[in-house]
């Protein structure tokens, strides 16, 4: 069983703290996971997990918040010291591609992500040395099925610092690929907009007549699936750690769910 909790935000500050992690700290690894890309009428849906290591908090940038917040450059600046390997942090990233979006419906392959990423930064962990089993806050009212415990956190991007990290992970992986397509098609804007309606794009189909519409969003749909060759990825049910590693379990953990 896991849980979704209404937090309200603390009115002592208006940054995201480590007070969600600092609950969960002794029994093993918290990895904060968010999305990205669920709005847009074209591109993938992405999810990152980031886990902070204990021992190089103080590394974390003052400015880290939800990405909703920042500016482009702000996002740069604070994703380039989040993913230096110096800091000892960890993170995983994972494309759900638009055909898997049309085929599962968004909320599905936005799970389908999470999970990926739950699982690929699950086994970074096990091969680093850390034996026991990771706990995930994951930002929103809703869980996708995962192995470990889990709880999901309203406005968590803005509360807990690894969701925060990992919500600038996902936006700026995102628009990055975004800005790939966009050197290919040119005319949707894709490196200004990342695919979301503007106003601009809105008025754009609104002066097409129905059948260019259809062309133009079936074109959407052929080029952003070119992201599949390093974005498909069917997540194992359960982890199955390297040979000689296992897990070790929180005591309200049996079979890696929660009682």
């Amino acid at each position: 069983m896991t849980s979704s909790d209404k937090v309200k935000k603390p009115a002592s500050t208006s940054r995201p703290t480590y007070q969600f992690e600092a609950k969960w700290a002794d029994d093993g690894p918290v990895i904060g996971i968010d999305e990205a890309g669920r709005g847009p009428w074209a591109g993938p849906v992405t999810a990152a997990a980031f886990w902070i290591c204990p021992e190089h908090r103080d590394t974390l940038p003052a400015k880290l918040t939800d990405s909703k917040k920042l500016t482009a450059s702000q996002r740069a600046d604070i994703e380039a010291k989040l993913c230096n390997p110096a800091n000892g942090h960890l993170f995983a990233i994972h494309h759900s591609p638009v055909d898997e979006i049309d085929r599962l419906g968004i909320l599905p392959a936005t799970f389908k992500a999470m999970q990926a990423v739950a699982i690929r930064l699950s086994e970074q962990l096990l091969n680093a040395g850390h034996a026991t089993a990771p706990s995930f806050l994951v930002d929103g009212n809703l869980l996708p099925e995962l192995p470990f415990r889990a709880r999901a956190i309203i406005k968590g991007d803005s509360l807990s610092l690894s969701i925060a990290a990992a919500s600038i992970i996902a936006k700026q992986s995102r628009d990055r690929l975004m800005t790939d397509l966009a050197a290919e098609y040119p005319e949707y804007g894709w490196h200004t907009n990342a695919g979301y309606g503007t106003q601009t794009i809105s008025r754009r189909y609104a002066d097409m007549g129905l059948q260019i519409i259809i062309a133009a969003l079936t074109r959407l749909f052929a080029a952003t699936c070119k992201q599949a060759p390093y974005s498909r990825h069917t997540p194992p049910k359960s982890i199955t750690p390297p040979a000689g590693g296992k897990f070790l379990l929180p005591p309200d953990v049996v079979s890696g769910r929660i009682r």
